[in-house]
């Protein structure tokens, strides 16, 4: 029966009449065809759906999309932008999910929302879509409120790092773009002095103090931040003490302490609003002494990083100080200086042998330098608290004196002497007198007993003499020659006779 003929019978022929039935019936067919095309729960055999009859597995869809080019062309255009590479991974990267006819996306875990404004897609035109061309293959967009019939269908939900990436509805395998939410994090770092209840950005601790950190991890974002590495830089004159970090009030394993504290130790998931805490302690100027100890600020970094969040630094402050250390005193003098002398001899010259005395406090002795005023110099090193050196002089005034020379235990270098520390030298010629024969002896010769006074400029070694020509030698000698003499006369004139 035709359809002018139904509606003549169903209504009376009145003009007005059949407009309102042919409106009514106009309507229905519309409703009705938009429920055949329009996407459902289940398996979608229709010409709308851009996978025919969908695919209710991952290797079901790579199958159908790997023997379908126009599957490909819809999928690969630019507000999909789905790659053959994408589709392939989706055997580790797809998860259960829906999408709803507002328009959201979900994890069917804990029912997950991990994007909104979806965009989904099919094959035939339906009011309210917007016609696409990719690859010479023509399709439709839209919300889902245009096509969906229930509130949600079933989807792969393609996740990269905890970011929603697309959709497929496995009933007709259309694709849905929709804005991901977003993980994020934050990390706050802070410290305190050991034993003092308050943690915060700095303290101030003198060297070889113990202080405790801690590091907070707070996932702020849409949704799970997922596989973050947790790290902590340690710098130089900072030293972990073992055994004490802790996650969240449980001690860590030495495997754990080695990823926080080189590369990074993993958390697998935090959700929005959960938290991960971090503590430990450590020494600050743990290499310093007494003698190489210096003010510095020791710089702890924190740092988290994940593969779909920025990495995240914070830092904390120790600002390590050294005890004022009183240098203790230092002294060095030079006390005495002590002389023995031998006898002049008859050139006029004398060997003094000098002592010199040091008393150091924290000042080890080095050497001394004895000075003995007529322009010679000695050093004698040694670190004792005494030193002795012999000098000889000739005839004459001079003024010895000695300076003691030492290293403090600071650096500091001494060099001293006093007045206790020189001698006033002086060494006369002996004094000579002149002989009959106007040799010189020295005062008291049997030679010179004769002689009144005693020349001052005489030569000191007297020339070479007769050997015993004292007063009685003489005579003798006299008597012998006159003897002699007597002889050879009466001799000679006994001659001249007899001749």
């Amino acid at each position: 029966m035709k359809l002018k003929s139904i509606i003549k019978k169903i209504f009376k022929p009145s003009k007005g009449k059949i407009i309102v039935a042919v409106i009514t019936v106009a309507v229905a067919a519309s409703a009705a065809f938009n429920s055949v095309y329009a996407s459902q729960e289940g398996v979608n055999c229709d010409a709308n759906a851009v996978v025919y009859c969908g695919a209710q597995t991952v290797s079901e869809l790579q199958s159908k999309y790997n023997a379908s080019q126009s599957v490909k062309n819809i999928y690969n255009w630019s507000g999909f932008a789905i790659s053959s590479s994408d589709v392939a991974s989706m055997s580790t990267e797809a998860y259960p999910g829906y999408v709803t006819k507002s328009g959201d996306v979900y994890l069917n875990n804990n029912n997950l929302l991990v994007a909104t404004n979806a965009l989904t897609s099919g094959r035939e035109n339906i009011a309210g879509s917007t016609q696409r061309s990719s690859g010479g293959t023509v399709f439709y967009t839209r919300a889902p409120a245009v096509s969906f019939i229930p509130n949600q269908l079933s989807a792969f939900v393609v996740m990269k790092g905890g970011v929603f990436q697309f959709a497929i509805l496995k009933s007709c395998g259309n694709p849905v773009h929709a804005t991901p939410k977003l993980p994020n994090y934050t990390i706050t770092k802070q410290v305190r002095v050991s034993n003092t209840d308050k943690y915060q950005g700095s303290v101030v601790v003198e060297t070889n103090h113990t202080v405790q950190y801690m590091i907070t991890v707070k996932s702020t974002g849409q949704v799970p931040a997922n596989n973050i590495l947790v790290h902590d830089v340690l710098p130089a004159n900072l030293n972990y003490i073992d055994g004490t970090l802790a996650e969240s009030g449980r001690h860590a394993s030495a495997a754990d302490v080695n990823k926080f504290f080189h590369g990074g130790l993993v958390v697998p998931t935090l959700a929005p609003g959960d938290t991960r805490v971090y503590t430990f302690s450590a020494i600050a100027g743990s290499n310093d002494t007494t003698q190489t100890c210096k003010g510095q600020i020791l710089d702890n970094e924190g740092v988290i990083s994940s593969s779909s969040v920025d990495t995240k630094t914070a830092h904390a402050l120790v600002d390590k100080r050294c005890p004022v250390v009183t240098p203790p005193a230092q002294s060095l003098v030079c006390s005495a200086l002590t002389n023995t002398a031998s006898s002049v001899d008859s050139q006029g010259f004398a060997t003094y042998t000098f002592t010199a005395t040091a008393k150091s406090n924290n000042v080890t002795i080095s050497s001394y330098v004895f000075n003995f005023g007529d322009g010679n110099k000695n050093t004698v090193t040694t670190g004792n608290q005494n030193a002795s050196i012999s000098h000889t002089y000739k005839s004459g005034q001079y003024n010895a004196m000695v300076t003691v020379y030492g290293t403090g235990k600071d650096g500091k270098l001494y060099a001293v002497t006093s007045t206790t520390c020189a001698q006033h030298i002086t060494i006369s010629k002996n004094p000579v007198c002149t002989a009959p024969d106007n040799s010189t002896w020295p005062v008291g010769s049997p030679q010179c007993s004769v002689v009144g006074g005693c020349k001052t400029n005489c030569t000191t070694t007297p020339p070479t003499k007769l050997v015993n020509t004292g007063p009685g030698d003489v005579i003798a000698v006299f008597t012998a020659a006159v003897v002699s003499g007597y002889t050879s006369f009466r001799w000679y004139l006994k001659k001249k006779i007899l001749s």
